[in-house]
C-alpha cells in the first residue's frame, strides 16, 4: 500500500464506531499502537486500502437453498453518507433501494459461493463498493436533495427509536412502514436512487466486494428499502436442511 490511504476496523463488527482512517504511514502507525484486542474483536483490527466509492456503498444479499443454485436478489440497499468516507446505516445514515444490473448480481453470487465453499444452504450480506479511482466531489444538487429527504428519514428514525414489544409490534411496524413509504415516495429520494443506479450501471465493472455477513444486520432497513425479507430467506434456508434431515431419517 506504500504510503496511501488504510481503513482500519474492528475485525468482527463496528456498526460504523471505531472506524479510523489513515492518511499516510505514520498516522498508520499511531492508530495500530493505540487498537488492542477485545473479546467481541479477538483479532484486534483489519486494514483495508481506501477506495474512493463516491457517497454510497451496496448491501448485496446473496442466498442459496439446500439443492437450488445461489441467488443474488436483484435489489440493494445503498447506504449513503456525506460527511465522511463511513456510509454505515447504523450511524443515521440514509438507505435506498436500488437495482442491480445482471453482472454485479453474477459477480456477487461468485463471491459469495467462494466465502460459502461446500455449505449446502446459507445467506450472505456482502458489502460492496464503486471504486470510481479518484476522490468525486458531491454537487449543490445532490446535497439539496437529502436536505429535502431528511425531515422524512428523521421520522423513519424517530420511529425506529421507539420501544417495541410483543404487545406493540404491529401498530410500531405499521407505522415504520407508513413513514418508510412516505420517504420513498419522495421526489428528491427518486432523485437520489436514479443518480445512484446511474453511477452503479455506468461502473459495473469497477465493483469491489469488501465485506461479508453471515448474519445481516438491519432487518427494517433491508426489508423496506430493497424489499428483502431476511427473515423468511432464513427460514426457507433452515427449513430446505430440516427436509434433508428427515429424508436422512426415513
Amino acid at each position: 500500500l506504500e504510503n496511501n490511504p488504510v481503513v482500519l476496523k474492528p475485525d468482527a463488527g463496528s456498526h460504523g464506531k471505531n472506524i479510523k482512517l489513515a492518511e499516510g504511514q505514520q498516522q498508520l502507525l499511531a492508530i495500530l499502537s493505540e487498537i488492542g484486542p477485545s473479546i467481541i474483536n479477538p483479532i484486534g483490527v483489519l486494514a483495508q486500502e481506501l477506495v474512493h466509492k463516491w457517497f454510497f456503498d451496496l448491501r448485496i444479499i446473496v442466498a442459496k437453498e439446500r439443492g437450488k443454485e445461489a441467488y443474488c436478489y436483484p435489489t440493494a440497499m445503498a447506504r449513503t453518507g456525506l460527511n465522511d468516507f463511513r456510509t454505515n446505516a447504523y450511524l443515521g445514515n440514509m438507505v435506498f433501494g436500488i437495482k442491480l444490473p445482471q453482472k454485479i448480481r453474477e459477480n456477487a453470487v461468485k463471491c459469495a459461493e467462494s466465502i460459502a465453499k461446500d455449505c449446502e444452504a446459507w445467506v450472505i450480506a456482502l458489502d460492496a463498493m464503486i471504486d470510481f479511482g479518484e476522490e468525486i466531489p458531491i454537487d449543490k444538487h445532490i446535497i439539496s436533495e437529502f436536505e429535502k429527504l431528511a425531515p422524512l428519514f428523521n421520522e423513519i428514525q424517530r420511529i425506529k427509536s421507539q420501544k417495541v414489544n410483543k404487545e406493540n409490534f404491529c401498530s410500531w411496524n405499521k407505522k415504520l412502514e407508513e413513514a418508510f413509504q412516505s420517504y420513498a415516495n419522495s421526489k428528491a429520494y427518486c432523485n437520489i436512487k436514479e443518480e445512484i443506479e446511474k453511477s452503479v450501471k455506468n461502473m459495473e465493472h469497477r465493483v469491489v466486494f469488501h465485506e461479508a455477513n453471515s448474519c445481516p444486520d438491519f432487518w427494517e432497513q433491508t426489508r423496506l428499502a430493497a424489499g428483502i425479507d431476511l427473515a423468511k430467506q432464513l427460514l426457507l434456508c433452515a427449513e430446505s436442511l430440516l427436509n434433508k434431515q428427515a429424508y436422512i431419517s426415513t
